[in-house]
């Protein structure tokens, strides 16, 4: 029997799914060879070779039907590139979510706001003797900044604020919605969208460095990074047709193009 593919050096991922949703087994009744490649005879009964895995393992097989119907498993790395999905796209949907929160609290709020940076603004100069004690200059810091700028907004910047808050939640929220579609444009739509805020958090990171924002900077390289070169995107690796290949040479019953998609786990 052939080893399941790894992925990663001491996990089997194929394992690992079958122990978490169960054997995935298929009896073709159109195509003899390829019901001799997946069922073995012993005499306690036969035996269906699982199509994630690789085992074979006692009782009727799952489902049954024409080798073009044969579910398309997922197996080794096609499984962990699913988990690193979720996981990406979860980011996502979190920080769509934050920016939903963060658009909502501006609009309703505005008033509040404006009123805080009117009060911080006049109380200033009577917290500077304080400051000075500690050598902050209240005058030029960023909270003086802040409250300067803050104050002298109208009511119209904190509706466009407001929109352009919920419109980048959007984004994400489309790139999340991409990615565990499981499609192709999904995954191109995630790199470009991510991609075209990558110089912004570089020059966020050259006017003031962060922990925060150097992080954020390193996740979404390196997001795109392994989208681009994982997925085959933009002609990478071969592109599709290369990627699709890899994959289905890795199948214990290579299906066609047409075939449904199994649970990666």
């Amino acid at each position: 029997m052939d080893e399941a593919p790894t992925g990663t050096r001491g996990v089997d991922w194929s394992l690992r799914g079958c122990a978490r949703h169960g054997h995935v087994t298929y009896e073709p009744t159109d195509d003899d060879a390829a019901v001799a490649s997946l069922r073995a005879r012993t005499d306690s009964g036969d035996l269906w070779r699982c199509l994630r895995c690789g085992a074979y393992v006692p009782g009727p097989p799952t489902t049954s039907g024409p080798l073009a119907d044969a579910p398309r498993v997922p197996r080794g790395v096609e499984i962990r590139d699913a988990v690193v999905i979720k996981v990406l796209a979860a980011e996502r949907a979190l920080r769509a979510l934050v920016f939903v929160a963060a658009a909502f609290a501006v609009w309703r709020y505005q008033d509040h706001i404006m009123g805080f940076a009117d009060f911080v603004r006049d109380e200033l100069p009577a917290l500077q003797p304080g400051a000075e004690q500690i050598g902050w200059n209240l005058d030029h810091s960023w909270v003086s900044t802040l409250a300067e700028r803050v104050a002298d907004l109208g009511p119209s910047a904190y509706v466009t604020a407001s929109g352009l808050l919920v419109a980048y939640a959007v984004l994400l929220g489309t790139e999340s919605f991409g990615l565990l579609s499981g499609r192709r444009w999904g995954e191109y739509f995630s790199v470009v969208s991510t991609s075209v805020f990558l110089p912004t958090e570089v020059l966020d990171i050259a006017h003031h460095v962060t922990w925060f924002n150097v992080g954020l900077f390193l996740f979404n390289l390196a997001a795109v990074a392994w989208l681009v070169w994982t997925k085959y995107l933009f002609g990478v690796r071969g592109g599709e047709a290369a990627y699709r290949q890899a994959h289905h040479a890795e199948a214990i019953l290579p299906a066609p193009a047409e075939v449904t998609e199994a649970s990666a786990g």
